[in-house]
C-alpha cells in the first residue's frame, strides 16, 4: 500500500489545526482576547514567544520520542493534547491561564508537526520532497482560510472567542482518530540506531546551510510579527470593520495556498536555487506594501505576505531534508524547525514592547526589517551553495 498517498492529506490537515487554526489563531482573536483579559501589547507578546518557546522545547524532544514510540504514536498523541489544550483554552479565566494553556498547545503541536512533516517525507522517494513539503504545508493556509470567519464572528461579542476554540478542537480529534487508521513508515532512525537521531547530527550535517537556517530565523521574526499584530493594527489602528478583517485574514490565506502550491513549479531546474530567495523577497514586498494606509494598502499587504507563508516552509523544510544523510532527516527537520521557532520567539515580545512605547503602527516596520534581512541572507546561501557545487 502506497503509505504517502494516505499520510499526504492526514500531514496537510495537521498543519492546518497545528499553525494555521492553533498558532496563527491566537493573531486573529487577539482582539476580543485582549478585550475580555485586560493586557498591554508586551505581555500578549510574551504570550506568543511562550508558545513558540514550547514548541522550540516540542521540536527538540522529537527525535527522542519518535525512535521510542514511532511516527504514528506521537502523531496521535500529540493531537489528542492539543485538542485538550483547545477546550481548556477555552475556558482561561486570567492572563496567567491563558499564558500556561499556550505552553502547553506549543509543545504539543511543536511534536505534531515535526511528525506530520516527517512521516510524510519518510513515505515518499527524495524526489518527490518537494511537492510533498509544498502540499502539506498548504494546510496552514486551509487552516487560516476555514477560521476566517470564525474570527470576525468572534470579534462581534465577548467570549464568542472561547466558543471558537473549543470548536476548533473537534478537528484536532478526528486527526487522532483517523492516525489510527493510517498505515505510517517505519521511523528509519530507530532501524539505524539511537545515535543516528541526535540533534547535534543534524546540526552537523546542516554546517553548510547555516545561511538559510538565519534566513529561516528571520522568516519566522517578520511573518509571526505578521501574523500576531496584523489584524489588531487593522482594527485598532487603521479602524478596519470587522468584514475588512474577514477579508484580510482570508486573502492571507488564499495566497498563502497559491504560493505553496506554486513553489513546486518554480522549483524546476534553474528556478530552484532561487526558491528561499524569492519566497521571503516576496514577503518583503508585502511589508513594503503594509506601511501605506487605508484597508486597501492592508489587504494588498496580507496578499503578498501570504504569498510566501507557506511557501518558506515548504522550500526550506526540502532543502534540510535533502542536504543530509536520509537517516539524519528528522534531525534535520528538527533543526530547520528549531532556527525558525526561535526567530518566532523573539518576534512577539520584541514588537509588543515596541507597541507599547511607539504604537501599533510600528509592527509594520519591525516585519519590513525582518523580511528585508531573511532576504539577504537566503541570497548568501544560495551563493554559497553555488560554489560548493561548482568546486565538488
Amino acid at each position: 500500500m502506497n503509505t504517502g498517498r494516505l499520510i499526504l492529506p492526514l500531514a496537510a490537515a495537521a498543519l492546518a489545526v497545528d499553525i494555521g487554526v492553533t498558532r496563527l489563531g491566537f493573531g486573529l482573536t487577539l482582539p476580543a482576547m485582549k478585550a475580555e483579559l485586560p493586557g498591554t501589547f508586551g505581555l500578549y507578546g510574551m504570550i506568543a514567544t511562550l508558545h513558540l518557546g514550547s514548541y522550540l522545547v516540542g521540536s527538540m524532544l522529537a527525535p527522542l520520542v519518535l525512535r521510542r514510540l514511532g511516527w504514528r504514536s506521537v502523531f496521535v498523541w500529540a493531537h489528542l493534547l492539543v485538542a485538550l489544550g483547545l477546550v481548556v483554552q477555552a475556558q482561561a479565566a486570567s492572563v496567567e491561564m491563558l499564558a500556561a494553556v499556550r505552553v502547553f498547545l506549543g509543545l504539543s503541536t511543536g511534536l505534531g508537526v515535526l511528525s506530520a512533516l516527517g512521516a510524510s517525507l519518510e513515505s515518499v522517494e527524495p524526489r518527490r520532497w518537494m511537492l510533498v513539503s509544498a502540499v502539506i504545508w498548504t494546510g496552514v493556509a486551509l487552516g487560516m482560510v476555514i477560521s476566517a470567519p470564525a474570527g470576525s464572528w468572534a470579534l462581534e461579542q465577548t467570549g464568542r472567542w472561547r466558543t471558537v476554540s473549543m470548536v476548533c478542537a473537534a478537528p484536532a480529534l478526528v486527526i487522532a482518530v483517523l492516525a489510527g487508521l493510517v498505515p505510517f513508515p517505519p521511523y528509519a532512525a530507530a532501524r539505524a540506531g539511537a545515535h543516528k537521531v541526535r540533534m547535534i547530527d543534524g546540526l552537523r550535517q546542516l554546517r553548510d546551510s547555516t545561511y538559510l537556517l538565519v534566513a529561516y530565523a528571520l522568516y519566522g521574526f517578520a511573518y509571526f510579527v505578521y501574523a500576531t499584530f496584523a489584524l489588531t493594527r487593522l482594527v485598532q489602528g487603521l479602524a478596519g470593520t470587522l468584514t475588512s478583517a474577514a477579508w484580510l485574514w482570508t486573502a492571507f490565506g488564499v495566497t498563502a495556498a497559491i504560493g505553496s502550491l506554486a513553489m513546486p513549479l518554480l522549483m524546476r531546474g534553474r528556478l530552484r536555487p532561487h526558491a528561499m530567495t524569492a519566497t521571503v523577497a516576496i514577503g518583503a514586498l508585502g511589508a513594503l506594501a503594509s506601511l501605506g494606509t487605508g484597508n486597501g494598502f492592508a489587504i494588498a499587504s496580507a496578499m503578498l505576505v501570504g504569498l510566501g507563508l507557506t511557501a518558506a516552509p515548504a522550500v526550506a523544510s526540502a532543502y534540510a531534508r535533502e542536504r543530509v544523510d536520509a537517516d539524519v532527516g528528522p534531525s534535520a527537520l528538527a533543526v530547520a524547525t528549531i532556527a525558525c521557532a526561535a526567530g518566532q520567539m523573539a518576534g512577539p515580545v520584541l514588537t509588543g514592547v515596541v507597541i507599547d512605547v511607539f504604537g501599533i503602527e510600528s509592527m509594520a516596520v519591525l516585519v519590513l526589517v525582518g523580511y528585508a534581512l531573511a532576504t539577504v541572507f537566503a541570497k548568501l546561501d544560495q551563493l554559497h551553495q553555488m560554489r560548493m557545487h561548482q568546486s565538488s
